[in-house]
């Protein structure tokens, strides 16, 4: 079975889908969860991709504040 982490501020987040990515992403939630909606992200049938393209718009974010 595969696992999912991301690693932010020294710690691990165990993700499963949707919700625990935006909860790891918290300070970005509201701008996450319209990237997702807006970009037809399918966490139930393409996890891995959907968790690194969400984590890769944060990063992008994050590089511009």
């Amino acid at each position: 079975k595969d696992q999912y982490l991301i690693f932010r501020d020294g710690t691990y987040y165990f993700v499963k889908g949707k919700g625990s990515v935006l909860n790891a992403l918290k300070d970005e939630k509201k701008t996450l969860a319209q990237f997702i909606k807006k970009s037809s992200l399918d966490f139930r049938n393409s996890k891995e991709e959907a968790i690194v393209q969400v984590v890769r718009h944060y990063d992008k974010i994050k590089q511009h504040d």
